[in-house]
């Protein structure tokens, strides 16, 4: 999972809506278009309140408990898709959801 900035590249729509309202922090800024980095004025917050927004954000997405339970997801993902293989080889049904995929709940704010 992977979270990125909105970010206005030169040359794009958004770059020249956000230019035209006056939005833009810089009117030349490949430097910082990493995606991570922001580089205009948000409508209803801060630049601040973005920035620190997304670092909570990131925290709480890249947690030990959070990753592992990513990566539950994926092997349990990998394994059925390996059974539905070997099913499907054999004719029968194939099951619909993981139950490790059913039972994950994510942390909330």
């Amino acid at each position: 999972m992977q979270y990125t900035v909105l970010t206005p590249f030169p040359g794009t729509p958004l770059y020249a809506r956000l230019r035209r309202e006056g939005r833009l922090l810089s009117e030349r800024f490949w430097d910082r278009c990493t995606l991570f980095d922001v580089t205009y004025v948000p409508k209803r917050m801060s630049v601040a309140e973005l920035e620190a927004g997304l670092r909570w954000l990131f925290t709480e997405t890249y947690t030990r408990h959070e990753t592992e339970a990513r990566l539950q997801g994926f092997v349990a993902q990998r394994r059925d898709a390996r059974v539905a293989a070997r099913l499907a080889r054999a004719g029968a049904s194939t099951p619909s959801v993981s139950p490790a995929l059913a039972t994950h709940e994510p942390t909330t704010p």
